[in-house]
């Protein structure tokens, strides 16, 4: 199974468009999706939730980081969101 991680921005249009773009379609195969909000809070994933149609968000686990961007660019060298780890 591929696993797919994407940092994301619950407030990043662009984010949540590559969310779209990456949920799953027919003869796409078995893909583990975790998204990961690195800011606000995990209240802010309602605002995700809150975006996206069902079919979208069923594909995705929503996760959120504590620390926040700053430890989440270092630990993983990201310099834009959203960012995808295939």
């Amino acid at each position: 199974m591929e696993t797919l991680l994407v940092f994301l921005d619950a407030d990043c249009p662009s984010c949540l468009d590559m969310m779209k773009e990456n949920a799953s379609s027919p003869g796409s195969g078995d893909c583990l999706r975790l998204a990961v909000l690195v800011n606000g809070s995990p209240m802010h994933i309602d605002n995700i939730s809150a975006r996206l149609p069902e079919e979208v968000l069923s594909e995705w686990t929503l996760l959120w980081c504590p620390d926040g961007m700053k430890e989440a660019a270092r630990l993983y060298d990201l310099s834009y969101l959203p960012f995808r780890i295939a």
